[in-house]
């Protein structure tokens, strides 16, 4: 049919995949697994290892073998978290990952005098899961895999903690000698930079003076808790004591009954004071 419409200058397309209704997907799932087609799980790999025990073969053990060449190898980055809760601040962490048995350890990074508890322990060493579950049931089969491996670790993005967002910023250099070595990852392309604004403190001057006492007095109380009395100048009390300069003044508003009062003003050298006196008229 194909070849009569391709004679005739007619495009009949591409063909199109036939519908599939839930028969033929079952029997197909079932001819694929009758045909060893599909992956092996956990479960059947466990079987297989104990029928091996039963017959006197020595398996291969995976996990001992990862460990004898992966011990004492550690993978270690620098995070920080976000807390989102009332007062919260960003927390650093130092996250270990052991390449033996694919454990991760997270420690909190904390700084002197930061104010928290020296329990520096944030997620004890175990396996982490990208999502965590509960079972319905003890004994209840889950899926399998679901860890964080090597390859899910990448400087610039984030992990998922329990429901919390942790942020890769940095690593180590045996770490990055890894991904660079095994997997052609350059982790440092990524990294953060964290480090936080200098503070600007502004400085407040103070407030002016309102008249009652003097001026040291008021501006003392501004920079001290328990304040002090102002020193004196030494000097100009030994040299310039008792010595005062006076002058004779009087009222220039145009008063009429102010014309006859007379005043004197006394300026004292010696603690740069001012006193005003009015003289007795009859």
């Amino acid at each position: 049919t194909r070849w009569f419409y391709e004679e005739n200058g007619i495009d009949c397309g591409e063909d199109e995949p036939m519908v599939e209704d839930l028969w033929q997907k079952s029997y197909k799932f079932s001819k694929t697994a009758e045909k060893g087609g599909l992956p092996p799980s956990t479960q059947a790999m466990d079987a297989k290892t104990l029928t091996k025990f039963q017959v006197g073969q020595p398996p291969a053990n995976k996990k001992f073998m990862q460990f004898l060449l992966n011990d004492r190898k550690v993978l270690r980055f620098k995070a920080y978290w976000d807390d989102p809760t009332l007062y919260g601040a960003r927390i650093y962490f130092i996250i270990h990952y052991f390449l033996s048995d694919n454990t991760i350890e997270i420690n909190e990074a904390h700084a002197r005098n930061s104010g928290r508890d020296a329990y520096p322990v944030f997620f004890k060493r175990g396996p982490m899961y990208k999502r965590n579950s509960v079972n319905a049931y003890p004994g209840m089969l889950v899926s399998d895999g679901g860890l964080y491996m090597p390859e899910d670790l990448h400087v610039g993005q984030s992990i998922n903690v329990w429901g919390r967002e942790v942020v890769l910023w940095d690593c180590d250099d045996f770490t990055q000698k890894f991904y660079k070595e095994y997997m052609d990852v350059d982790q440092r392309a990524n990294t953060i930079d964290v480090s936080e604004k200098p503070l600007r403190h502004l400085k407040l001057a103070p407030p002016p003076h309102n008249g009652i006492g003097t001026e040291e007095d008021s501006l003392i109380n501004c920079q001290m808790i328990q304040p002090k009395p102002p020193k004196a100048d030494l000097s100009k009390l030994m040299v310039l004591s008792g010595e005062s300069l006076r002058f004779e003044a009087k009222m220039a508003n145009g008063e009429p009954e102010d014309e006859c009062r007379r005043f004197v003003i006394a300026f004292f050298p010696d603690t740069d004071r001012v006193a005003v006196y009015e003289l007795q008229q009859r």
